[in-house]
């Protein structure tokens, strides 16, 4: 791939993802929606298929797809507050981390 086509791809990207602290604390979400990328990405790194997701997300096209990937891999995206300094009346109890178990 030329770095113009590189260029445009990337422009593709950032035009399709979006990230601002008022939408899900900062964290990267498909334009217009409060979807992040990363739970999507999550379900198809997980084994399930297009048709599978789109069932879930009806917005969600193949170049959706590939622009979160390509946004991903540009932008990593690390919480910089965390759950409770979001927001402050919630308390946790406990942390557990729940394996996802694909259909």
């Amino acid at each position: 791939m030329n770095i113009v086509a590189k260029t445009e791809v990337e422009e593709d990207a950032l035009r399709a993802i979006t990230a601002s602290d008022d939408i899900l604390g900062g964290q990267p979400v498909f334009r217009g929606t409060r979807t992040p990328i990363d739970a999507v990405l999550g379900f198809f790194d997980s084994g399930m298929s297009f048709n599978q997701v789109k069932e879930s997300f009806p917005f969600i096209t193949e170049e959706l797809v590939a622009a979160a990937r390509i946004y991903a891999q540009l932008h990593p995206w690390t919480p910089s507050r965390s759950l409770g300094e979001l927001n402050p009346g919630w308390k946790l109890i406990r942390r557990t981390i729940v394996p996802f178990k694909g259909q």
